[in-house]
């Protein structure tokens, strides 16, 4: 593989490549197992060592270094991640350049969450060791491709291929993060020139690698070797039913994936952060888990579902516009994704769109509201009375307002500045907070003759009918009604909670899930919307 030798090297050290991991390349004795890989437990005897070897090595003792290793290593197979870290730190300390004990530090730091500190360890294992390190380069990509820096994640990954695999486990991660790029026939060209190329689960990665490009005699081949005693066994076996069948997978992008959603990564944690809104969501790795999620059964559906408002990364288009053309999952699962394009500019009002609807293929023509937080309703209004008016809204929204003083406040502001239809509305709010509902509902009808796009109008007009149980005049407001074609998130989400709350009263689920989702894909911290969506579950 041609490598940019002055580019800076992957691994953390600030040096330039080929001053760096390419120097640990040089040809030299192997070592022991032990340096090599940490989940061999037959590890050679430090005495079995030649002494080019030992002249290499920066010092400690590695015999000493194997107890703690394999105590930990023991935790570890047993998903004892957090207990196994002590160990690992102790086995590095007794012997720094025997790199397997970060490598597997850093694997567990990542398993409970931990990701800078797990790159950090991982990059400490390049500075403790003259050795070239593949498993580690390989573990480092992935780790940088889970931090969202892609490009450092893809120059690691080169440069792990660029390495002599040292051991079967090495071929193995390799192999394994190339799948996380799907990389397909990377994979198939790595495991044909690499001495392991016969080592357990590769040939799982070679057969989907061979079945994603079409080559169905090898993918058979390669996926019939996979040992019934592997974790990747049920997969495996799955996929070689389906090929010998020739049927198509059914996933959401039409290939076969290598990885389940827990592989890719600690996705509760990872959910947790996307919807904390911390730049979870802009991570291409944010995209691969959500595409696991959507393959594997409804209830991570579900989990997919929710957290697609929260894509921020290019790749999320191709994977939204695959959801909504494909027919993966539930009409509601594609109608959230194409609502999702909707807002982000990607599908246009009144354009066509080819989806699966109730068992058939239709052209359904888009009418979606755009939400915009910049957007005004009204006139504008003089500067003295634009002050008084925001005074007044930010009161009105405050923790049990006075309506009594608000009231009369939003009264005269409105009969100061009478086309100033959001005063009139806020006064016509008074009223209703008042109890006084047959004044208000005349001005809430004037507004929504005057202003039909000013959503507060019929959100609110919707929860007098339900008040009242004037289900007729609220099916009646709700058919007339149209989406605009741009709307603010908060007069949007009062138009779906009263739809909502319509729906709920007259038994019918689907339509009040349909827009409790929509609000919540909208505000999930909306008080109300997690009211609803909490009443819901109940419910179902």
């Amino acid at each position: 593989m041609n490598m940019d030798l002055y580019r800076p090297c992957p691994c953390g050290s600030g040096k330039k490549f080929k001053f760096c991991c390419k120097e640990k390349q040089r040809e030299q004795s192997p070592g022991p197992a032990l340096l090599l890989l940490s989940g061999s437990d037959e590890l050679p005897q430090w005495s079995e060592v030649s002494d080019e070897f030992r002249n290499a090595v920066l010092g400690g003792d590695p015999v000493e270094s194997l107890h703690p290793l394999r105590a930990g290593m023991k935790l570890m197979n047993n998903g004892k991640y957090k207990d196994a870290v002590p160990f690992f730190k102790k086995a590095h300390k007794t012997a720094p350049f025997v790199y397997s004990a970060l490598n597997n530090q850093s694997l567990c730091l990542m398993a409970i969450g931990k990701l800078d500190e797990a790159i950090a360890a991982q990059q400490q294992a390049f500075k403790d060791s003259p050795l070239p390190n593949p498993f580690g380069m390989a573990n480092l990509a992935a780790l940088l491709l889970m931090a969202g820096n892609d490009e450092d994640a893809e120059s690691a990954l080169d440069v792990a291929l660029f390495m002599k695999p040292t051991h079967g486990d090495a071929c193995l991660k390799i192999c394994e993060s190339l799948a996380r790029f799907k990389r397909h026939q990377a994979i198939l060209d790595y495991a044909d020139r690499c001495a392991f190329g016969d080592y357990p689960g590769i040939s799982f990665f070679t057969g989907i690698a061979a079945a994603n490009l079409g080559n169905t005699e090898r993918a058979l081949e390669d996926l019939r070797r996979v040992s019934p005693r592997h974790p990747k066994w049920d997969m495996a076996w799955r996929y070689l039913k389906h090929l010998k069948q020739n049927m198509h997978p059914h996933t959401v992008m039409g290939d076969w994936p290598y990885l389940m959603s827990y592989e890719i990564c600690a996705y509760g944690s990872m959910a947790d952060e996307m919807t904390k809104a911390i730049g979870w969501g802009s991570r291409s790795i944010a995209v691969k888990l959500c595409e696991a999620l959507l393959n594997e059964t409804e209830a991570t559906r579900d989990t997919a579902r929710e957290l697609l408002q929260f894509l921020k990364h290019p790749d999320c288009i191709n994977l939204l516009l695959a959801i909504v053309k494909g027919s993966l999952g539930t009409e509601h699962l594609r109608k959230t994704a194409l609502f999702q394009l909707q807002q982000r500019g990607e599908i246009k009002r009144n354009q066509s769109v080819n989806m699966l609807i109730d068992g058939k293929r239709i052209d359904v023509c888009t009418a979606g509201t755009t939400v915009n937080p910049d957007l005004r309703y009204g006139p504008p209004l003089p500067a003295k009375l634009e002050k008084r008016y925001a005074i007044a809204s930010e009161r009105a929204m405050g923790h049990q307002p006075d309506w009594n003083k608000l009231g009369p406040e939003f009264q005269a502001i409105a009969q100061a500045a009478p086309n100033y239809y959001p005063a009139r509305y806020n006064y016509a709010a008074s009223l209703l907070n008042r109890g006084r509902i047959e004044e208000a509902e005349p001005i809430m009808r004037k507004i929504l003759d005057e202003a039909p796009d000013y959503l507060f109008a019929p959100a609110t007009l919707l929860q007098i009918y339900i008040r009242q149980n004037r289900n007729e005049d609220a099916r009646e407001l709700i058919r007339k009604i149209h989406p605009p074609e741009v709307a603010h998130p908060m007069a949007f989400v009062a138009w779906m909670i009263a739809q909502a709350m319509f729906y709920s009263q007259q038994g019918d689920l689907k339509a009040a899930t349909e827009c409790i989702d929509t609000a919540h894909s909208i505000d999930p911290d909306h008080p109300y919307v997690k009211k609803l969506r909490a009443a819901r579950n109940t419910l179902m």
